[in-house]
């Protein structure tokens, strides 16, 4: 399934991975992805420290493999052999800008609501999610029923 979504998606270059450009098999499989960081993110600091998220199942790598194609473009890395270095705290704030850009997506596609898309330049911007929670007050209440009140998957 992943060399599929690299022959599929990743293959198109980095705008693919736009969640506004993912066909919905793959937004779907990112979504569930997404939620459960995004659960394990906003756990309190003394349970995050014995619940670490786990990057191994397909839909984490599927999530996990669109954040660095986007970090190599931001980036300006043509060969992706190039070695890059990213502080890890760096790294999870960059999967918690995609995975929430991925749920608002997934939120805009289901209940019609009009959310400014994402950019290459602006994805992995936390200020642009903020932004958009602030002209979207109704986003609160749909990410603590779909992200937090869900219980894992």
């Amino acid at each position: 399934m992943l060399n599929q979504f690299m022959d599929e998606v990743v293959t198109n270059g980095p705008e693919a991975l736009l969640p506004q450009n993912l066909e919905d098999q793959w937004l779907d499989m990112i979504y569930t992805a997404s939620k459960l960081f995004i659960r394990t993110a906003a756990l309190p600091a003394e349970e995050k420290e014995k619940k670490e998220y786990d990057f191994t199942d397909l839909y984490s790598n599927l999530m996990l493999t669109s954040v660095m194609e986007i970090i190599y473009h931001q980036k300006g890395v043509i060969i992706k052999s190039s070695k890059i270095t990213v502080p890890e705290a760096e790294i999870y704030e960059y999967i918690l800008c995609y995975a929430m850009s991925v749920v608002y997506e997934s939120i805009r596609r289901e209940a019609d609501i009009v959310i400014p898309l994402p950019t290459l330049d602006t994805i992995l911007d936390r200020e642009r999610l903020f932004e958009i929670e602030q002209s979207n007050p109704e986003l609160t209440e749909f990410l603590q029923k779909i992200v937090l009140e869900d219980g894992a998957e």
